[in-house]
């Protein structure tokens, strides 16, 4: 997963020819979640656990298990995600959200609040 570095030239009388690395923590947040059926992952794991099939199923409308497993993978390495092995024959893997991301699905609200006040969409 990208993160959202910019590489800025440095404002000081200093060594105005220098560059910073400059972070910015809304557009890390928009490049974990803004690649295809993230947001919707997310949201089928709030509040419950699921194993992959059950994900691939409730997303039916064109998620690939391919795509699935790469979400599935940049959402584990962000620890937004975790996954329990859980015995049997054969073994199956149940997925859920960690506390982070427990705490990132509580600003769905706003973004929700604010979706509904400005969209485009929204009836005139």
């Amino acid at each position: 997963m990208a993160e959202s570095k910019q590489t800025i030239k440095k404002e000081s009388n200093e060594n105005p020819d220098s560059e910073v690395d400059f972070f910015c923590p809304v557009g890390y947040t928009i490049d974990i979640i803004s690649r295809k059926w993230t947001l919707y992952i997310i949201r089928e794991l709030n509040g419950k656990s699921k194993f992959f099939n059950e994900i691939l199923k409730a997303l039916n409308w064109g998620l690939t298990p391919k795509i699935l497993s790469a979400r599935l993978k940049d959402l584990l390495k962000e620890d937004i995600v975790k996954k329990e092995v859980v015995v049997g024959n054969p073994p199956r893997v149940r997925y859920s959200l960690t506390q982070r991301g427990d705490e990132f699905v509580k600003c769905f609200g706003s973004i929700e609040k604010w979706s509904r006040k400005w969209n485009i969409l929204k009836q005139k």
